[in-house]
Formats: C-alpha cells, sequence, structure tokens
C-alpha cells in the first residue's frame, strides 16, 4: 500500500518533484512556532531518518524546542512493545514540558 501511495496522492517521482518539494515539511519550517517530538525508526522506509533529522535541525535552527526519539530495529509504525511505552511516557514528559501540566 505505502509503496505507491505517493503516486496517487502526488504524481509520480521525478515526474512531480515540484509538487513534492512545494508540499514538503520541511520548505515550510518556519511557519512552525510551537514545539515539536519527532519519533523515529530506524528502519522506516517511508520516512528516512535523514529527512526527521533534516526537520528537527531546521525547526531547531528557528529556536522552536525540539525533541527526536530513535528506535532501532523499528519502521514507520512500532511494533515493539517497549518502544511503544516509551513513546507513550516521552509523549507525556513532552505535554508536562512544554504545556506546563503538573
Amino acid at each position: 500500500f505505502e509503496a505507491r501511495y505517493l503516486d496517487g496522492l502526488i504524481g509520480p517521482w521525478p515526474e512531480a518533484q515540484a509538487t513534492y518539494d512545494e508540499r514538503s515539511p520541511l520548505q515550510h519550517a518556519e511557519r512552525i512556532r510551537c514545539p515539536v517530538i519527532f519519533f523515529q525508526g530506524l528502519d522506516d522506509l517511508v520516512v528516512p531518518p535523514e529527512q526527521t533529522d533534516r526537520m528537527a535541525a531546521a525547526l531547531q535552527a528557528n529556536g522552536i524546542p525540539v525533541a527526536v526519539h530513535r528506535f532501532d530495529g523499528e519502521g514507520h509504525g512500532f511494533r515493539s512493545r517497549d518502544v511503544q511505552i516509551q513513546v507513550l511516557e516521552a509523549t507525556e514528559a513532552f505535554f508536562r514540558t512544554h504545556l506546563g501540566l503538573p
């Protein structure tokens, strides 16, 4: 499903490169004003870790608080119970920090 998803949604690569570039979150990073948390499977074939790293760096360059959590052996969706727990705990801590929750 995911292998051809973007072809139908945006267009085939590289023919639709201009559309991909225009819609890339990285091209709009300067508009983001709130803290952002990323969870990245290091085996992700849908969103390569380098894309997350570039987006996080762009946000940090704009003074946006960023948290990046990377998980070995995980792809685009997290299957490991331990990783799922880590994601939930990190999300809660991030919300507590950035939303001022007790």
